[in-house]
């Protein structure tokens, strides 16, 4: 049981983290908390024996693990941010003429992975399935090692075979971290279910498990608006 002041630290760690895809020190943190640097260091000392933080480095900050992650998911996340004017305006651009609804969705989900900078997939059934955007998640930081990138690849070799356990278990929104996410355990998905062409449908968002799940969360919902 994490006290108030370590879920403020660890969720001030993951807002840091998302924001500069740095490791976060107590430095950092000073200003936003009334207690000392030594305080928060220490509290950060305690998060890491939990295993809610990770050192990258011996003289490095901390970055949250896929168990912060995961907190921060279950704990933190409103669903109450709304997307910024110039996402509005790109997306409202995007009308959706119902006999070009798939086509359109395609386009959307090009136009998505732009805006969350990451893997956007539709599927209208489990061997129906478009992607995109996987340039925008090879270029994050956390994949830029070769190893990472061919983990990944692998996947999206194997991605009919996965889908097919995983289209119908969808309900509503969801949001997969690390191990939970059946396509890849270093990356997050928020996928939901929806309505295409007057046919079950699921749309999911694939990117780091620093993505901005806020800002994510509020595109699939655009995602939903501008499809149903």
């Amino acid at each position: 049981m994490l006290t108030k002041r370590q879920q403020n630290i660890l969720q001030m760690v993951v807002e840091n983290n998302i924001r500069t895809a740095q490791p976060v020190g107590s430095g950092d943190l000073v200003e936003k908390l009334d207690v000392s640097s030594a305080t928060i260091r220490n509290e950060m000392v305690v998060l890491t024996e939990q295993g809610y933080l990770w050192q990258p480095h011996t003289s490095a900050g901390r970055i949250p693990s896929e168990i912060g992650w995961q907190y921060y998911v279950d704990n933190f996340l409103t669903g109450k941010k709304k997307l910024s004017n110039k996402q509005k305006e790109i997306l409202t651009k995007l009308k959706v003429n119902n006999s070009e609804q798939r086509y359109q969705s395609k386009l959307l989900a090009k136009t998505i992975g732009e805006l969350a900078d990451a893997a956007v997939m539709v599927a209208w059934g489990p061997r129906d399935i478009f992607y995109t955007g996987l340039t925008n998640l090879f270029s994050q930081p956390e994949f830029r090692q070769l190893q990472s990138i061919l983990s990944i690849s692998q996947v999206i070799d194997n991605l009919d075979e996965v889908m097919v356990g995983f289209f119908n278990e969808i309900r509503g929104l969801e949001i997969k971290v690390g191990e939970n996410n059946p396509f890849s355990q270093q990356c997050s998905l928020l996928v939901t279910e929806l309505t295409i062409d007057k046919q079950r449908a699921i749309f999911g968002i694939m990117g780091p498990w620093r993505m901005d799940y806020e800002n994510n969360c509020a595109l699939l919902d655009q995602v939903k608006r501008i499809l149903e």
